[in-house]
Order: structure tokens, then C-alpha cells, then sequence
């Protein structure tokens, strides 16, 4: 026997309304659920902040420790993410074949091709430490680099390559820097601009043989010596957050001025030597206002054992 029309009706009408009770339902629940989580997050911060950060923490090494694991080697934009475990010397290129690292050498090699550059800037985004750097005139390459123990993260971006030290030292082990050096070698064909952000020692830069464009070491300098080639225009050299134990030699003849803000003492200008002095200091060689090629260095927040010669 076919239902009436108002059969139908009633039936429709009931099961609308089951549906709406049930989605009543599912959205309290969910809303109830949502509250419940957001007081126990609360509770947790509240009650134990030290925990919650030390909990944001863990997520973030855990992040960085992940993306350590790749590196970008490519001269490019568009950087080609490789693991560590390939081979270190290819360029990251698909189109590039790779080059292996040379006989008797550890695969610690990073590189990536020079292409159509005119200049270089080099990065150390995180400070670094126990860091070699010179010209290899003979490398077609844009820069080399090689690192012993812990490998960081190297990117490479048009003219930047980028570097990320993640040798974080182990707890107890005073002398972690001295056991794990890093060189990096740069193309001399180019102009370099070399950039650390962050603390930085024991760096060596021997540069006689770069087209330098500027030094600027951002976050205190310490056990630092630079030889500096000879200037094309008026080259700044910048050491901001003070200096300790830091040698700047430039080639004979060559004019330079020092400004150094904070206070200084064992300060060595050439042939002047001064054993404290207060507020900024402003040196400068006899032929520096007439050069049209020179250095104009400056160290700021203070300097300690600084020696800035000719030879």
C-alpha cells in the first residue's frame, strides 16, 4: 500500500530534524573539545612556562637539525637540494655533471660554478670560528669550501653563498674549534664582499690575491689577522660589537685611515704605537685625503691588542 502525501511529509520533517540534532551535537562536541584543549594548553603555560619553552625549543632544533641534513649547491636561484652523503664538489645542476673531490682529500667539499658573475659576496650568517680564507687564482670555480667534522649549511643564490654554521660545540669540550677547521677558497677573477653577522675567531683571511670590495664583521671580532690586497677605490673595512687580538696588514704604499670608537688599548697604527685611550680614536697615514686608492677602516665598541701595519 503507497504512503499518503502526508505520510511522506512527516517522515521527511522527522528525519530533518535527527539531522539537525546530530550536527547540534557533533558541533558542541567539537566545541567542547576545542575549549578543553585551549585550558589545558593554557594550564600548561601557565603552570609551567619553563617547560613550554623548553618544549618550542626542542621543535626548533628538531627543524634546523632537519634541514641541516640537505644542502643547496647550485650557482643559481633556484637552488637543487642535495644530501650530504652525495657527492660534495657537484654543483647541484641537474644539467652539471658532478666532480668528485680530490685524491687523497675528505668529501667535506662544497662549490659552485662562477657562470657570468662579475662579484661574490660571502655570508656567514651565524658568526663562525676557526675559519681559513684565500684566492685560488687558478679556479674556475665561484668559491670552494671545506669542512671538517660537522658539515653546515651552505646556500648559494646568484652572487651570495651563504654559510650557516651549525658546529655547535658539545658541553665540556673547551677546545671544539680547534678540532674542526673550515678554508674556503674564492675565485680571484671577481670582486668579493665578505660579511660575518655574529661573533667571530680565530679567522684567518688571506687575501693579497682577492678583488676585495669591503670586510664588514658584525658581532665582535677576536684572534682575527687579515692581509689586504691593494685597494681599487676607497675599500671599507668594517669590525662593529669590538675587537680583541686582531692584525690587519695592507700592502706597502698603501693609504688607510682608523677610526676606532670606545676606547682602544695597544693600539699599533705603522709606527705609532698606543698603550690606552679613551673615547674615539682617529688616525689616518699622511697620504690618505690625496690617495684615490685606500682603505677607510673602523672598528667600533671598543678594541684590545689592535694592530693595523704596513708590509
Amino acid at each position: 500500500m503507497d504512503p499518503s502525501p502526508e505520510s511522506l511529509d512527516a517522515r521527511e520533517s522527522a528525519a530533518e530534524g535527527s539531522m539537525s540534532l546530530e550536527k547540534g551535537r557533533s558541533a558542541k562536541q567539537r566545541r567542547l573539545v576545542s575549549e578543553s584543549w585551549s585550558r589545558l594548553v593554557g594550564g600548561i603555560g601557565r603552570a609551567s612556562p619553563l617547560v613550554w619553552e623548553m618544549k618550542r625549543g626542542a621543535c626548533r632544533l628538531l627543524k634546523l637539525l632537519t634541514e641541516s641534513k640537505y644542502v643547496t649547491r647550485n650557482g643559481g636561484d633556484n637552488g637543487v637540494n642535495e644530501p650530504k652523503g652525495n657527492d660534495p664538489m657537484r654543483d647541484g645542476d641537474p644539467g652539471t655533471a658532478g666532480r668528485t673531490a680530490p685524491k687523497g682529500q675528505s668529501n667535506d667539499y662544497f662549490a659552485a660554478p662562477l657562470g657570468s658573475l662579475s662579484s661574490g659576496h660571502l655570508l656567514f650568517v651565524s658568526g663562525t670560528s676557526n675559519v681559513t680564507i684565500h684566492a685560488n687564482p687558478s679556479m674556475e670555480d665561484l668559491y670552494r669550501a671545506r669542512f671538517k667534522g660537522r658539515v653546515p649549511i651552505v646556500r648559494v643564490k646568484g652572487s651570495t653563498v651563504s654559510i650557516v654554521d651549525t658546529r655547535f660545540p658539545r658541553f665540556g669540550q673547551r677546545d671544539f674549534w680547534l678540532e674542526r677547521p673550515a678554508e674556503v677558497a674564492l675565485n680571484a677573477t671577481i670582486t668579493w664582499h665578505i660579511e660575518v653577522r655574529g661573533s667571530i675567531s680565530r679567522f684567518t683571511a688571506d687575501l693579497h690575491e682577492v678583488r676585495l670590495g669591503s670586510i664588514n664583521l658584525a658581532g665582535g671580532a677576536s684572534r682575527i689577522e687579515v692581509r689586504l690586497p691593494r685597494p681599487s677605490g676607497t675599500v671599507s673595512v668594517r669590525i662593529s660589537g669590538g675587537a680583541s687580538n686582531v692584525t690587519i696588514h695592507r700592502p706597502e704604499g698603501v693609504a688607510a685611515r682608523v677610526h676606532a670608537g670606545g676606547g682602544a688599548t695597544n693600539l699599533t697604527f705603522d709606527e705609532k704605537h698606543f698603550g690606552a685611550i679613551g673615547g674615539d680614536v682617529n688616525l689616518q697615514s699622511p697620504d690618505f685625503r690625496d690617495a684615490a686608492n685606500r682603505y677607510d677602516i673602523e672598528v667600533t665598541g671598543g678594541a684590545n691588542n689592535l694592530t693595523i701595519g704596513a708590509r
